[in-house]
């Protein structure tokens, strides 16, 4: 179900919808799964994220810190921030 859901990120005019459920996905993942599937589709919308979108990354932001290693999770707070 990830995969689809991860693609679909890449239409702005889904994102709003998708990305609640890949975030919900994201925080039961192994850190590992994390950084191998979900960051590198997740990477592209960070740097590009704005309104309702932002704003669920930015509530997210502790969650996904928490499965990357500090170096990674420094780098996607400053896209985000």
């Amino acid at each position: 179900m990830l995969p689809p859901l991860l693609t679909e990120l890449r239409t702005p005019a889904v994102q709003a919808l998708a990305l609640p459920l890949v975030l919900s996905i994201a925080a039961k993942q192994a850190p590992d799964q994390f950084l191998t599937v979900t960051l590198p589709e997740l990477q592209p919308l960070l740097s590009t994220v704005d309104g309702d979108a932002l704003v669920m990354l930015l509530g997210h932001l502790p969650t996904m810190a928490a499965l990357m290693p500090p170096a990674s999770a420094d780098s996607v707070v400053r896209v985000c921030v």
